[in-house]
């Protein structure tokens, strides 16, 4: 694939650094706190569910995905979306 450059407005990658680093300093709070296993999923949970982390991960996919169509061919377009359907979720324990 040839190499390309995506444009973002400044305001979007502020609003999307800013959730990001949101996400990922909670996550890591969580997992070195020292907590029994019950709790630490009861915290888990109100962390994803509170923080509102799957929008914001939604809302990034969509902004990035928005982007990339803007500078994509059709074929480039189906070409990632075929390697995006290969991806399989996180197995459910």
């Amino acid at each position: 694939m040839q190499r390309k450059t995506i444009s973002l407005d400044v305001e979007a990658v502020e609003k999307i650094i800013g959730d990001l680093t949101f996400i990922v300093t909670s996550l890591d709070r969580l997992g070195s706190a020292q907590l029994p296993k019950d709790m630490e999923m009861r915290w888990m949970y109100a962390f994803l569910r509170d923080g509102d982390v799957c929008r914001k991960l939604a809302t990034i996919r969509t902004v990035i995905s928005i982007a990339l169509d803007e500078v994509f061919t059709e074929e480039e377009d189906d070409a990632m979306n075929e390697r995006l359907e290969k991806i399989k979720p996180w197995p459910l324990p």
